[in-house]
C-alpha cells in the first residue's frame, strides 16, 4: 500500500469581538506526586466531525506502469450493487454526489484523479441504521490467463469509527478470497485524499480467464457492537488491475519511539530521552520474485545535514508476498535542540533489478525541545495531515470536552503549564482550562482529582493570531518520573463562542496516546492520533511569549521590593500582581511606565498581569 500525506495550513480566526476580555491564572496548589505507569488498557471510541481534514495529494504512477484492465467509475453499468443479510438493505452507489451523513458530510468527497466524473461511494453515517454489510462488484469478469502476476489498484478515501473495509477477489462469481484494507486507520482518521492503494491478488488470480473484483463495507452488531455501523465513508475511483513486477520492494513504514512504547513524540526534552531510541520498520516483498541479503539503512542527521547517527540492519531474505521487520533499540549520542531527520531505507542483492526503487525508503522527524514537551507534530514535520476536535464535535459536549495527551517522564521534571495548539472556527472568548492527571485516575474515568488545574482562562484575539492557548500553574508542578495525562478542557458557552484544539494524523499513535472525556456521559474515550496538548517546560513561558502584548519590560527579578513595569504602547494599561492561588493583591492603572512597591509582599512568587486595549502580558516575578 502507498500512502500520500500532504501539507495543510492551520489558520486561525482573528475575529475581535466587543466584549471584555479576561484571562484569570488562578490555579490550585502544586504537589510532586508520582504517577503510574501507563497501561494497556482500551478506551472506547467516540464519533467526531472534523474542523480540518486532509488535502489531495497528486498521485503519481511509475512509469513502467503496466495496465492490464481499469475502470474510472464513470458509470454504473460496468458494476453491480448488494449486502449480504443487511437489514436495511444499504448499497453503495456510483455518482458525483458528496457524502450527505451529518459527520461524513464535513470529510467532504474523494478528491481522485477522474472524481469529477464519478466515483463509488458508500455513505455509511448517512445510511445509518444499525448492521451494515455491503458491496459493489466488477459486472463482468476480468481475462487475467496471460499473466503469471496481477495488483489490483485504486484510489480511496476512508474515515473510520466501527467499520471494517475489504476488497474481495474471486475467479468464478461465487468463492471469494478477502483483504482487508485500511486496518491501520484509527478511528476519528482518515487515510490521504486520496490514497493510492496496492494488493497483490496474484495468489488468487494468476493465469485466470474470469477474475471478479468487489468492494465490501462491513459493520455489524455481532462483531462491532451495539450501534455499529454508522461509519463515516469510503469512497473509491480509478480501478485498475496492473502486471506484478519481478522485483518489487517497499518499505511500508519507519517507527521512531523514545519510550519503546510505540509513542512517536514530535518534540522531546533532551533530558527526557531514555537511553536508547526504539526503531522500527516494515519491509514487503511487492514482487513476484523471492530477495535476498536484505538490509535496513537508518540515517539520522541534523538541520544541517550533518550525520548524527548511521547504521544498517540485516533482515536476510524474504520470500515474495511476505514481510519483514526491523525491531531495534539503539544508543543515539547527545544532541542539542533542534529538528532531526531519520531516514529508513531497504535494499537487498537484487536491487539493482528493481525498476522504480524510489519506494525502498520512508521518513520520519523530531525534535529537541528544551521548552516542550509534545506528542504532536506541528510546526516540526515537514508535512502535517491535521484534523480538529472540539466544542461541536460531540453532541452534549459543547462545555467540559477535556483532551487529554499522554507524556512518559524518563527524570523528574517541572513543568510550568500546558499549551493547546488552536484549530479553525475558534472565536474569541472561548475559554479552557488545564490541567494535568495521573494516569491511574484518568483510566478510571476521574478527572475531579487533578494533580494541578487553572482557572477559566480565555481565548484572545493575540491567542487565535499566535494559533494557540496557554495556560500556567502557579506554582509550578514538581513531578516525578512516570506517566501522566496534560490536558485541556474546553468551553464554549453552549457554543456562544466555539473552540477546537488541533489534532496530528499524520504518524499513527497508540490509542492510549491521546484521549477524550465526553462530559455528557462522564466517559474517556480512545482518540488514537497526537491531540495539540503539550507540557511547557520553560520556567520564563508567560502569556507574552505568545505575541499577545509584546515590548512590555519588567525589572529587576528577583526583586527585594521596587519593580518598575515598561510598556511600548500608547494609552491605559492595568497591571494586577497576583498570589499562587490567584488572588489580586495590588493593581493599579498607569500609561507606560509604573513603578510598583512589593516591599510588604511575604517572599515567594507572584503573577503580574499587564492589561491594554490590544492584549494581555503575564510573568512570573520572585520577592527576596
Amino acid at each position: 500500500m502507498a500512502i500520500y500525506f500532504s501539507s495543510i495550513t492551520r489558520k486561525t480566526d482573528n475575529t475581535n469581538v466587543n466584549m471584555k476580555k479576561t484571562l484569570l491564572l488562578a490555579v490550585c496548589m502544586a504537589t510532586t506526586l508520582a504517577s503510574a505507569a501507563q497501561t494497556n488498557r482500551t478506551f472506547p471510541d467516540r464519533k467526531s466531525r472534523s474542523v480540518l481534514r486532509p488535502h489531495p495529494t497528486p498521485i503519481t504512477y511509475a512509469s513502467d506502469r503496466a495496465i492490464i484492465w481499469e475502470d474510472d467509475l464513470s458509470s454504473a453499468a460496468t458494476w453491480t450493487f448488494g449486502d449480504i443479510a443487511d437489514p436495511n438493505d444499504d448499497h453503495w452507489t456510483i455518482g458525483t454526489d458528496e457524502p450527505q451523513g451529518p459527520f461524513s458530510s464535513t470529510y467532504g468527497a474523494i478528491e481522485s484523479t477522474s472524481a469529477a466524473n464519478g466515483f463509488a461511494l458508500f455513505d455509511s453515517d448517512f445510511l445509518c441504521g444499525g448492521s451494515q454489510h455491503a458491496w459493489v462488484q466488477t459486472a463482468t469478469p476480468i481475462d487475467l490467463s496471460s499473466y503469471p502476476g496481477a495488483v489490483l489498484q485504486f484510489e480511496q478515501y476512508f474515515t473510520r469509527f466501527r467499520g471494517d473495509c475489504f476488497v474481495d477477489v474471486s475467479i468464478n462469481g461465487t468463492d471469494w478470497t478477502e483483504f482487508e484494507v485500511n486496518a491501520d486507520v484509527a478511528v476519528n482518521a482518515s487515510t490521504a485524499n486520496p490514497e493510492l492503494t496496492q494488493i497483490d491478488i496474484s495468489s488468487v488470480v494468476a493465469n485466470q480467464a474470469t477474475v471478479w473484483i468487489r468492494f465490501r463495507f462491513f459493520s455489524t452488531v455481532a462483531v462491532h457492537g451495539a450501534g455499529s455501523g454508522c461509519d463515516y465513508a469510503w469512497m473509491v475511483d480509478d480501478v485498475a488491475v496492473i502486471e506484478l513486477q519481478p522485483y518489487e520492494l517497499v518499505m511500508n513504514y519507519g517507527v521512531i519511539s523514545h519510550t519503546g512504547a510505540g509513542e512517536e513524540y514530535g518534540r522531546v526534552p533532551s533530558d527526557q530521552l531514555n537511553p536508547q531510541m526504539n526503531f522500527g520498520a516494515e519491509v514487503h516483498n511487492f514482487g513476484s520474485e523471492d530477495q535476498t541479503g536484505l538490509s535496513v539503512h537508518v540515517l539520522v542527521t541534523d538541520a544541517g545535514s550533518t550525520i548524527i547517527f548511521e547504521q544498517s540492519f540485516g533482515l536476510g531474505d524474504l520470500a515474495a508476498g511476505q514481510l519483514a521487520n526491523l525491531d531495534e533499540l539503539v544508543t543515539l549520542p547527545a544532541m542539542a535542540d533542534g529538528v532531526y531527520d531519520v531516514s529508513f531505507t531497504v535494499t537487498s542483492n537484487e536491487t539493482g533489478l528493481e525498476s522504480d526503487p524510489a519506494n525502498n525508503s520512508t521518513q520520519r522527524q523530531f525534535a529537541i525541545d528544551g521548552d516542550v514537551y509534545a506528542l504532536d507534530g506541528i510546526d516540526v514535520y515537514d508535512s502535517n495531515v491535521l484534523t480538529g476536535m472540539g466544542s461541536t464535535s460531540f453532541a452534549g459536549a459543547a462545555d467540559g470536552l477535556e483532551i487529554m495527551t499522554y507524556y512518559e517522564l524518563a527524570a523528574p521534571a517541572t513543568v510550568y503549564g500546558v499549551s493547546a495548539e488552536l484549530a479553525n472556527g475558534t472565536e474569541v472568548n472561548s475559554a479552557v482550562i488545564v490541567s494535568l492527571h495521573d494516569t491511574a485516575q484518568v483510566f478510571n474515568n476521574n478527572l475531579n482529582t487533578p494533580i494541578a488545574q487553572s482557572d477559566v482562562i480565555s481565548v484572545t484575539a493575540a491567542d487565535l493570531a499566535a494559533g494557540r492557548v496557554l495556560g500556567l500553574f502557579l506554582p509550578a508542578v514538581d513531578l516525578a518520573a512516570g506517566g501522566y495525562y496534560a490536558s485541556v478542557r474546553l468551553l464554549s458557552g453552549a457554543n456562544e463562542f466555539d473552540i477546537f484544539v488541533l489534532d496530528d494524523i499524520t504518524v499513527p499513535q497508540p490509542g492510549g496516546g491521546s484521549l477524550i472525556y465526553d462530559p455528557s456521559d462522564q466517559t474517556v474515550y480512545a482518540n488514537g492520533n497526537a491531540s495539540a496538548v503539550r507540557l511547557q517546560l520553560n520556567p520564563t513561558v508567560g502569556v507574552n511569549d505568545l505575541g499577545s502584548l509584546e515590548g512590555v519590560s519588567m525589572y529587576p527579578n528577583p526583586t527585594s521590593g521596587l519593580l518598575r513595569i515598561n510598556s511600548p504602547h500608547a494609552g491605559q494599561h492595568m497591571v494586577e500582581v497576583r498570589s499562587a492561588l490567584g488572588e489580586v493583591i495590588m493593581s493599579t492603572r498607569f500609561s507606560q511606565t509604573v513603578t510598583m512597591d512589593l516591599t510588604a509582599l511575604a517572599k515567594g512568587v507572584y503573577m503580574v498581569q499587564v492589561s491594554h486595549g490590544s492584549g494581555s502580558w503575564v510573568q512570573r516575578v520572585a520577592v527576596n
